[in-house]
């Protein structure tokens, strides 16, 4: 299942200076000094929303938008866990990208999705794949699109563009997984 939602965010155009003020950092710096595990994305990405007071407005704001136009998709009776990170990849951070799941690892991801922040980029996008890594559905990286799917279908971004937060592919990525 890949399930798209335009405009997102109700009032992105007057929160984009909030998203580019959140630090970010490396794959390295993130499993050292915030003691995350098992790191292999490029770019560079943020601490989880939730885990700090000064963006914890955001995991929440995220929350309201989220179940009120595309919380029907999850059964009404499943509660989650919910990991939420800004991602920014550049230019130079397109070689380093690869085909990939969601589900794997120890955290049993169940939906991942991707709300697109920046400009609008059609030569910039997810792709998602079937197991023989046949491209099988595109979708383009229009500001404010968030993507849902299940995290088991193979996908990768693709597009990465620009130099620095103003210009690059600036992203937030969510993380959901059912609670047993």
């Amino acid at each position: 299942m890949i399930v798209s939602c335009d405009n997102f965010f109700d009032h992105l155009d007057e929160m984009e200076d909030i998203f580019k003020n959140i630090p970010l950092y490396t794959k390295e710096e993130i499993m050292k000094q915030l003691n995350h595990k098992h790191e292999y994305w490029p770019g560079q990405r943020s601490e989880f929303l939730n885990l700090d007071k000064n963006t914890k407005p955001l995991f929440f704001l995220f929350l309201k938008e989220f179940n009120h136009k595309l919380g029907h998709i999850f059964p009404h009776d499943k509660k989650y866990n919910l990991r939420l990170s800004i991602h920014l990849r550049l230019d130079e951070d397109e070689k380093k990208d690869f085909i990939h799941r969601d589900d794997d690892g120890e955290d049993g991801t169940d939906y991942s999705m991707v709300v697109n922040l920046s400009k609008t980029n059609l030569k910039s996008g997810t792709a998602f794949y079937d197991n023989d890594n046949n491209e099988i559905l595109n979708a383009k990286f229009v500001q404010n699109r968030a993507v849902l799917f299940k995290s088991g279908i193979l996908h990768s971004a693709y597009g990465h563009h620009g130099k620095d937060i103003n210009d690059g592919r600036l992203t937030m990525n969510a993380f959901f997984t059912f609670v047993k």
